[in-house]
């Protein structure tokens, strides 16, 4: 019984993650069209950010109880705020703000970044000690970005690359 339930985790696991990159893949898209639309970057988010809100409420019936009370306590209220203006929307935004300059494929492959910038920030903000492992991810991190950043020679090929083939010549242009 113990196996059965392991495995139904396990897809359920695997299809979670499957979906929800699956989604960031069509949000990433969908960004990279509005930029190349040229819609401000401020002003999709806000919507964006709006549409999202909008989207989840059905779900707030499922969520469980709503702890009104904890909306006097203004440490909950400033973390509430931090977590929806500083740790979403400002994310929201920069993200599209990168993707509008970058393109989708390259500004994606920047979250990798994350885990070499977490390390970092543990050993400044919190004292943790910079131990092998962390410095090894970070280097890793780093060369991978590296590698997957630059220039393919191919590239130059495209820049003559005759008006009949133009998607060509448009994804050498994103990929840099």
């Amino acid at each position: 019984m113990k196996a059965h339930a392991l495995a139904l985790f396990t897809i359920l696991v695997w299809s979670t993650t499957f979906v929800a990159a699956l989604v960031w893949s069509v949000y990433s898209t969908l960004v990279d069209r509005i930029a190349d639309a040229g819609y401000e970057t401020l002003a999709a988010t806000k919507r964006i950010f709006a549409w999202g809100l909008l989207f989840m409420m059905p779900a707030i019936p499922f969520a469980g109880a709503f702890p009104a009370l904890g909306l006097t306590d203004p440490l909950v209220v400033a973390n509430l705020l931090f977590l929806g203006l500083g740790a979403s929307a400002a994310c929201f935004a920069t993200w599209s703000f990168a993707v509008k300059h970058l393109g989708a494929v390259v500004t994606s492959t920047y979250i990798y970044l994350v885990p070499a910038l977490t390390g970092a920030a543990s050993a400044l903000v919190l004292g943790e000690p910079v131990t092998a492992p962390i410095v090894a991810g970070v280097a890793l991190t780093i060369a991978g970005l590296m590698l997957s950043n630059r220039t393919k020679s191919t590239c130059k090929l495209h820049r003559s690359t005759p008006a009949t083939q133009p998607d060509k010549a448009f994804l050498c242009r994103k990929l840099r």
